[in-house]
């Protein structure tokens, strides 16, 4: 039952999202989903203690030093590797094992099913950077959680306890501490295994059909 766990090969390998940190990320479920006989759960999860606690400030600002065209090819090709989430017609699972703050935060969003630990961090902290929301946030977080919630998250820039964001609807599940959230997710992804491969894809793919038209 291949599903991705914790091989490096799924892990964020730091904390800060780049754009070379990013490659690894989001392609290996788009090799990998071609070669299995059934679609399976893709569970994603931080390596070590974090999740993934935001986008390399300083390479985005060397982006004001290459060409509007060319940034914008860049930018398009950086953004793609996480939306490419959404096109998998696999559940996904986020195991937020640690801070998930600005993009990281975001990046978690992407996925059908988020799971995290009390002491956690979540957040989408960007207006307190005076930046616009990345990584989809104004996006996915309307459509994902309570519309209210997310106004105040996005206009305050407010960090949660992973506790809050169970209080909130945000996370499926908060473990008490971080070593419990990919086992939890790997659980929840073995009870996904036991039904029909087909009845997975289907849903999945009607489901984001739906989201894409809602904001068409």
């Amino acid at each position: 039952m291949p599903i991705f766990d914790s091989s490096p090969l799924i892990k964020t390998q730091n904390s800060i999202i780049s754009f070379e940190s990013v490659d690894s990320f989001a392609k290996i479920p788009l090799i990998l989903y071609p070669r299995l006989k059934t679609p399976q759960p893709y569970c994603h999860t931080g390596h070590g203690n974090s999740f993934a606690a935001g986008a390399d400030l300083n390479w985005l600002e060397e982006r004001s030093n290459t060409p509007p065209a060319e940034n914008i090819e860049i930018m398009k090709n950086y953004y793609n590797y996480f939306t490419g989430l959404t096109t998998l017609s696999i559940p996904t699972i986020a195991a937020i094992n640690g801070p998930a703050v600005g993009a990281g935060f975001c990046v978690s969003m992407f996925c059908d099913i988020r799971i995290t630990s009390a002491d956690s961090k979540l957040g989408a902290n960007f207006v307190k950077l005076g930046i616009n929301p990345g990584m989809g946030g104004t996006f996915t977080m309307p459509l994902k959680v309570p519309s209210q919630v997310a106004w105040e998250l996005l206009l305050t820039g407010k960090i949660m306890s992973g506790k809050e964001a169970k209080e909130k609807g945000i996370v499926l599940s908060c473990m008490e501490s971080r070593d419990q959230v990919l086992p939890e997710a790997l659980s929840l992804a073995s009870s996904i295994v036991s039904g029909s491969p087909l009845g997975r894809s289907l849903m999945g793919n009607d489901i984001w059909s739906y989201v894409a038209r809602s904001v068409a």
